[in-house]
């Protein structure tokens, strides 16, 4: 059963890394590309060359659309690099299912976004069992987790509560924790909801947040790659709620 068990722990983090590895390869070297023509001051010399000269009205905004357009494309690519050095520290870090403290983690974790809730007037509600809760899972791998989920609501939530609600549940005799992110943002139309799941993929609700649209394929990947699932309800308007699974650790002592 033991040899089995890290048989399977170690498929699913070979998955994993796979994953990563072969978009970093290609995905981090068109990142790179893309921003070097920014770096060397090629492009925003050209827009200021084209902006001495006389320009009608339409031209004008024309340009400035362009300049907009350009800014925006240089801080994705920023974005990206910045992105995938990340990922690639996280890989060649390790990957250690240990036991994990799952109330000190969360508390910690929502901890940092504390600060944002206050300044942008957002209600941050942490809802724990009064039982201990502790994992058996990767630790990077779940902070990550949960700092991606909760960025993303924080990114997509105007005004209303943002929700962290933890439980445990019981699944063909194995015991999980359950964990719920939910916000009070515009939400993701039903259409949209299987493609949020794939690099460099967002719903079309987002398409005027920044980002690089590798957040919500990474936290699958690490939901999967612990032993989880992980889920979402949304409905355009509506906000959305994501809800994963890990092993809970008093279920691995039990076998």
């Amino acid at each position: 059963g033991l040899i089995k068990e890290v048989a399977q722990t170690a498929q699913r983090h070979l998955s994993h890394i796979s994953f990563f590895d072969s978009s970093l390869i290609f995905s981090g070297s068109v990142a790179h590309d893309i921003r070097k023509p920014f770096r060397q001051g090629i492009i925003y010399g050209c827009l200021d060359a084209l902006q001495k000269g006389p320009l009608n009205p339409t031209q004008n905004e024309a340009l400035d659309n362009l300049k907009e357009r350009l800014v925006s494309l240089d801080n994705m690519s920023e974005d990206m690099v910045g992105a995938f050095k990340n990922l690639e520290l996280f890989l060649k870090s390790g990957f250690k299912p240990q036991k994990i403290d799952y109330t000190r983690l969360i508390n910690e974790e929502s901890k940092s976004f504390k600060p944002v809730a206050k300044e942008r007037k957002l209600t941050l509600e942490i809802d724990l069992p009064k039982t201990d809760l502790f994992l058996y899972a990767d630790p990077l791998s779940v902070q990550r987790i949960l700092n991606e989920l909760l960025t993303n609501a924080f990114k997509y939530t105007d005004k209303g509560c943002i929700k962290v609600k933890v439980s445990y549940h019981q699944d063909n005799n194995q015991k999980e924790i359950l964990t719920e992110v939910s916000d009070a943002g515009c939400g993701i139309s039903e259409e949209d909801q299987d493609e949020i799941w794939e690099l460099f993929k967002r719903g079309k609700n987002g398409q005027k947040k920044e980002g690089e649209g590798i957040g919500l394929a990474m936290v699958r990947q690490l939901v999967e790659a612990n032993g989880g699932k992980i889920s979402l309800n949304s409905s355009k308007g509506n906000g959305s709620s994501f809800v994963f699974s890990l092993p809970a650790w008093e279920d691995r002592n039990a076998r």
